[in-house]
Formats: C-alpha cells, sequence, structure tokens
C-alpha cells in the first residue's frame, strides 16, 4: 500500500510544486490520481469532502488524514520524511527568513501570476477574453518581483538564504 494518496491534474502548477517537492526528497511512494478538471471531477461531492472548494491538490493519508493547498501539503512532506527543504525549527533566524521568503513569493509573485493565469488561460478556456489592462498591471508586479529577486540573489544562494528550501519550489 501506498504512504499516500495525491490527488491533482496535469499541467497544474500547484500539483506539480507538490510533485517537486516529492522529486527533491527521492520519494516515490505514493499513489497519483490525476482528476479531469475539464469534466469537473474536482468538483464532485466525493472530491470536495477532500477539499471544500473542490480544488487541488489534496494529500489523503490510509488514516483518514486530508489535507489540501500545495504549500501546506509541501511542508507537511518535508517535515514528515525530513526532506532538507526547511531550516530546522531551533534555527530561529533560519526560518525567519524562510517564513520572510515564502510570505513575499507569495505576496509579490504567486499573487499576480495567478492573475496573469486567470486572464490568459482560465478566460480562454470559459470563451472570455482577457482584461490586458489586469494583465499588463499584472506583469508589472512580476516583473518588479524578479528584479528585487535578482538583487537579493546577488547576496545569497537562495530565497531564503544560502540552502535549497521549498521556496525556491513555490
Amino acid at each position: 500500500m501506498p504512504a499516500f494518496t495525491l490527488y491533482g491534474a496535469r499541467g497544474s502548477t500547484n500539483t506539480d510544486r507538490v510533485r517537486l517537492t516529492l522529486a527533491e526528497g527521492d520519494f516515490t511512494d505514493y499513489e497519483l490520481v490525476f482528476l479531469n478538471l475539464q469534466k469537473g471531477e474536482q468538483k464532485t461531492q466525493e472530491h470536495t469532502k477532500r477539499h471544500p472548494w473542490g480544488k487541488i491538490p489534496v494529500l489523503t493519508l490510509p488514516d483518514g488524514f486530508t489535507l489540501y493547498e500545495s504549500r501546506a501539503i509541501c511542508k507537511y512532506l518535508a517535515k514528515k520524511y525530513s526532506f532538507p527543504l526547511s531550516p530546522p525549527d531551533s534555527d530561529f533566524k533560519a526560518a525567519a527568513l524562510f517564513d520572510q521568503a515564502q510570505c513575499t513569493e507569495m505576496s509579490y509573485f504567486a499573487e499576480p501570476a495567478g492573475r496573469i493565469s486567470f486572464e490568459i488561460f482560465a478566460k480562454k478556456f470559459i470563451g472570455l477574453p482577457p482584461d490586458e489592462a489586469v494583465v499588463s498591471d499584472a506583469l508589472r508586479s512580476v516583473e518588479m518581483f524578479f528584479d528585487v529577486a535578482e538583487g537579493l540573489l546577488h547576496d545569497r544562494e537562495y530565497m531564503a538564504g544560502n540552502d535549497f528550501t521549498l521556496v525556491d519550489i513555490y
């Protein structure tokens, strides 16, 4: 029996984030179940029991423990299986820098990148044109993130310091 089941979707950045974490930990003892988002499989009653908002990815363990949201899943897996992808809790400064990098990634990259993805890809899927003003504004935000990140990376190797962490996967 596999250690857990990961429900996701092909082409999903969020699913890929979890799969990259597992690959970095060289972990293969799991079942991967792809849901067909175009058919709405993520909105079925069965799946909304796993994720109340009907999204992916979702991790389920044989004992019934269920976890959703890709970053929470990644952090759980890294801690549970001792992947060297986050600083030890005893290193307060490294842990604080990790949290800081995680917050900046979510606020200054993931949020505008999500707006771009919605406008360009999701709207196309449902037959609507993108709002070019939203795309342009979000692109400026993403470009600013990369400019600032590039400056930060002059003084350190990775976003949270000199060790590769989950933040670099996110």
